[in-house]
């Protein structure tokens, strides 16, 4: 069956037959003939096509059907009849969307996608019925404009209406990227019990390797294998899957290098970064979800190392674009970075935000639980580090967010597992056990100061000035400057600010 046998059809002008034909395989001819479709439909009597509804639903869109390979912005092209019917507009905004977003104008894509979203929820029903078989390609690549314009909650909803209508009208090939792209999309969210139900709905379809529709379903899995520090199944997934898309490319560099960071291996990562980026389109990456991934990525690697002003420059551009971020993607970067910098009041503002309004994904909870418990542990205050890491350690078990505790430091975790008596789950333990160290800055160890100098502190994060500090203590005030100084040298400070906020982060220095 194929393209021989519509030809033959075609050229006998057996109408009737092409028809029978066409109705007996649409299936097979949508997913894995579509020149062959188009052909048909086109040469087809107008009176034979408009009496079948799927026919005619199809008949006006069948040049604007995506075929399969490289997406191009040539590909989405459409021209309306005299009057614009429904059909009509929604393939026009389409292409426009399309094109947009593959030329780096997120914006204008999202503009579009949204226009079609409301033409279709404002139009009649019967007209919407009429072209129900098509809907599933259209509603697919308003969803891409919307997940590559950032706004993921919203691309999840319309890659959801297109998997239903995919599976209503039998387009397995739409239903497939549908659903590897909501697991996708929810792997990044930090929610992968949803992402691992929605790899669990990708139908099975079978194509020659020159399709596109399973990429984002294997990305979903290896970030999913990250999760579990399984880093060999998450390396072969993405070996036995080659990039294929034109429009995936940050994506598959974001799993790729979520592998690579929990290895450790991020002696390139730079290079690698600017090479990826010299070799797309500058617009294709300055804005929308391309854009943030590359920088979480970048700031996931600038944890993994030792170097404090790379780290610093990778997170003033990471912070820059705040408001672009999708929520709970920006904390848990910040919130680990301040523990990494033994900052920990800032660690504790940080991590306690999103878990006070409500809002934070599983992933994002079990990470700034896990940041709460050693701020607490640091500050000897037991029964909090033990609440925090009880509540991390259920979402970690749930979910199998092994690698949020590949973040903490195994002394740390010992400790925390000791004061619980809640030992981490045997497989959690056995991942992190064949899981290679992370790299850490040096803690900075406490700082000793002596009696008078605690007593001159005390001073200090209470606003007193040298001159009260000295007739409350019966001193001169050049001994209170020399020993504000040392005070100030030994916090590693250079002014009062800096010595609260060191006090704040160690209340033991008062004491």
């Amino acid at each position: 069956m194929g393209h021989s046998e519509v030809s033959s059809l075609i050229q006998r002008e057996e109408w009737d037959d092409l028809a029978n034909y066409i109705e007996e395989h649409w299936v097979e001819l949508t997913h894995s003939h579509r020149e062959s479709l188009v052909s048909a439909l086109n040469a087809m009597p107008a009176a034979l096509w408009k009496s079948n509804a799927r026919f005619a639903a199809a008949h006006e869109y069948a040049n604007f059907i995506p075929a399969r390979g490289a997406a191009r912005p040539t590909r989405y092209q459409h021209a309306p009849g005299a009057e614009e019917g429904l059909l009509d507009t929604l393939a026009r905004l389409t292409s426009q969307s399309a094109g947009a977003r593959m030329v780096g104008r997120f914006d204008d894509a999202v503009a579009a996608a949204e226009e079609a979203l409301r033409v279709l929820r404002q139009s009649p029903a019967a007209a919407t019925q009429a072209i129900r078989p098509v809907l599933p390609d259209l509603r697919l690549q308003w969803a891409i404009s919307l997940q590559l314009g950032g706004r993921l909650s919203e691309a999840v909803r319309a890659y959801e209406r297109a998997y239903d209508e995919a599976i209503r009208h039998d387009n397995t090939r739409i239903a497939v990227e549908a659903a590897g792209t909501i697991a996708f999309d929810f792997a990044i969210l930090g929610m992968p019990t949803q992402a691992r139900e929605w790899l669990a709905r990708v139908p099975v379809y079978v194509h020659d390797g020159s399709d596109t529709v399973h990429e984002m379903a294997a990305l979903a899995a290896a970030l999913l294998a990250t999760h579990e520090l399984d880093l060999d199944e998450a390396g072969r997934i993405l070996a036995d899957t080659p990039a294929v898309s034109s429009e995936t490319w940050a994506m598959r560099f974001f799993a790729e290098s979520s592998v690579e960071s929990i290895r450790g291996s991020n002696e390139t990562f730079a290079t690698t970064l600017f090479a990826l980026r010299a070799a797309h389109p500058a617009a294709l990456s300055a804005s929308g979800l391309n854009d943030i991934l590359l920088r979480i990525a970048a700031a996931e690697a600038a944890l993994q190392t030792n170097e404090p002003a790379r780290a610093d420059i990778v997170f003033a551009d990471l912070a820059a674009r705040a408001s672009t971020l999708p929520p709970g993607v920006l904390e848990p970067l910040r919130a680990w970075r301040a523990i990494a910098d033994d900052d920990l009041s800032a660690a504790f503002v940080i991590a306690s935000g999103p878990l006070s309004e409500g809002t934070a994904s599983p992933g994002v909870a079990a990470e700034l639980r896990a940041v709460l418990a050693v701020v607490h542990l640091r500050h000897d205050q037991r029964d909090d580090a033990v609440a925090q890491y009880v509540a991390c350690r259920k979402i970690v078990s749930d979910e199998r967010l092994f690698d949020v505790l590949h973040r903490v430091a195994p002394d740390d975790l010992d400790r925390l597992e000791q004061l619980s008596g809640q030992p981490i789950p045997p497989a959690a333990r056995a991942a992190l056990a064949s899981s290679p160290p992370r790299v850490r800055r040096p803690r900075r160890t406490a700082a000793r100061l002596t009696p008078r100098e605690i007593i001159v502190l005390r001073h200090l994060v209470q606003g007193r000035s040298r001159a009260e500090i000295a007739h409350a203590e019966n001193l001169s005030q050049n001994t209170i400057k020399t020993q504000t100084t040392s005070i100030y040298r030994k916090l590693n400070v250079t002014n009062r600010d800096g010595v609260v906020r060191a006090v704040m982060a160690s209340p033991g220095l008062l004491r």
